[in-house]
């Protein structure tokens, strides 16, 4: 077992030091070695214990100091704009960060999206439609989807078509801010490479201009 007493202090004097301290008592230690045995055995009374419960209480979710909940987030490379985590209690924020490692594996997937829209009791159906890609027409240059020599098309659009119990009694806005808020942060932690978000439905009630700066993000 790790101690101060036994392990630490006794190598801060030599066996020369041992031998030339005047000052020795009954057991043969001198002034030097008798005082490194009282810090060492203070250390290891009152110190150790902390040292001891320090690993785990800077790493791990369940049991990271309150204070370091931030910095666990940031290391995992939390986004600002993934604001209903940061919202949450720390007991919320805690489940997420020992959840977090298992959904950037799967971060972006359509199960991911589903898996994150279970949370509030939804169910989630999101249908991709592809885009042909190619150049305008040379005199007309009138293609809606298409693009001449500037930028490449998306890979697809896509909405998202969302049903559950509804959270107000106003049919236009059928979910909370809270609620809203939430599927802003998962559509922007999952949002695709070169994927363009088109409509978000709840119920059938187009709710994409409620949801909070998605359309910044997303480019709805």
């Amino acid at each position: 077992m790790f101690s101060f007493k036994s392990w630490i202090f006794p190598n801060l004097y030599t066996s020369y030091d041992k031998r030339t301290d005047p000052n020795k008592d009954s057991n043969g230690k001198g002034t030097h070695e008798r005082f490194c045995e009282t810090v060492g055995l203070e250390w290891d009374r009152y110190l150790l214990p902390y040292i001891k419960g320090l690993q785990p209480s800077l790493y791990h979710p369940k049991n990271v100091l309150d204070k370091y909940v931030a910095s666990l987030e940031k290391q995992l490379g939390y986004d600002p704009d993934w604001q209903w985590f940061y919202d949450q209690s720390l007991m919320v924020r805690r489940r997420l960060l020992d959840i977090m490692p298992r959904l950037l594996q799967i971060r972006g997937t359509i199960f991911c999206h589903r898996l994150m829209f279970g949370w509030k009791g939804w169910d989630m159906v999101l249908t991709e439609t592809f885009i042909e890609g190619g150049f305008d027409s040379p005199d007309t240059f009138d293609s809606d989807v298409r693009t001449f020599d500037s930028s490449c098309p998306s890979c697809s659009n896509y909405h998202i078509a969302l049903t559950g119990t509804q959270e107000t009694a106003n049919p236009a806005i059928p979910l909370s801010d809270d609620s809203l808020l939430l599927i802003a942060t998962i559509i922007v932690f999952n949002q695709p490479i070169n994927a363009v978000l088109t409509e978000v439905t709840f119920n059938g009630t187009d709710i994409t201009s409620q949801i909070p700066f998605v359309d910044n993000v997303n480019k709805l």
